[in-house]
């Protein structure tokens, strides 16, 4: 199993999310896609994947990706 554990900010309209110790990165114009974005990239890396995305509550709401394999 493996934990992905993203940085989001949002600056001048776009977000960005930065992987926390790791090299993955994403931008997307909205959250939602930003999401639709980290879980296409993330899907890529790991076969089989089920995982589950959450956004904890805070001003800037990192995203934290479980995948079990």
């Amino acid at each position: 199993m493996g934990v992905f554990t993203f940085v989001c900010k949002s600056k001048g309209g776009e977000w960005t999310a930065k992987q926390h110790e790791g090299d993955l990165e994403a931008s997307a114009s909205s959250t939602y896609d930003l999401q639709r974005k980290l879980v296409q990239l993330l899907s890529q890396l790991i076969r089989p994947v089920v995982f589950s995305l959450r956004f904890l509550s805070s001003a800037l709401p990192p995203p934290s990706a479980r995948f079990l394999n």
